[in-house]
């Protein structure tokens, strides 16, 4: 992925990274896979410990094994301060996403998020559930519509309704969400 693009957009965070750190840079990749997470240089003991061993599964990357290309985009989370990797320059965007009290000192024309949130991580997890909730209403729509064919108009999911996610807040698919696709 790294070699196909010009550009990158990395996915940083804090020096001595923690788990709250660690997750919110996969939750940002998760939600747009062609930004790249990098490994902070230091990271906390169990953090270090838990990257050795599900690593290779993971989509993180060290600093020194990036190409070198110019960096067209951070995304920073977990922080407000912006440590250096090559690629960086002026014309470099920023988008802060964070969870600490907003810094003064901070240059204008970053992009700057401020949840308030207990652990920068749940603003991730709330965005990755809509985006599951939207899809789930979605495909189960679509297998609503994928029974409606043929000489079983009325199939077994239809009569018996294809049930939604609570957890999630899905609602059952809806046949009549089908019918304008038919």
């Amino acid at each position: 992925n790294l070699l196909r693009t010009p550009t990158m957009h990395l996915i940083l965070t804090h020096e001595q990274a923690d788990f709250d750190a660690v997750a919110s840079q996969l939750g940002a990749h998760l939600l747009n896979e062609t930004a790249v997470p990098v490994v902070s240089r230091k990271q906390n003991r169990n953090v270090r410990a838990f990257l050795t061993f599900y690593g290779a599964d993971l989509p993180f990357v060290e600093a020194r094994d990036l190409p070198s290309k110019p960096v067209r985009a951070v995304t920073l989370v977990d922080t407000q301060s912006l440590t250096s990797v090559k690629g960086m320059s002026a014309e470099t965007r920023v988008h802060v996403i964070d969870h600490h009290p907003l810094r003064e000192d901070l240059p204008p024309e970053w992009e700057i998020t401020v949840s308030g949130t207990g652990a920068n991580t749940t603003v991730f997890v709330e965005a990755l559930r809509e985006g599951m909730r939207q899809e789930m209403e979605r495909d189960a729509s679509v297998f609503v519509m994928g029974e409606g064919v043929g000489p079983h108009a009325q199939s077994p999911l239809q009569r018996q309704g294809v049930e939604g996610d609570p957890d999630l807040g899905v609602q059952p698919a809806s046949v009549d969400d089908g019918g304008q696709f038919r």
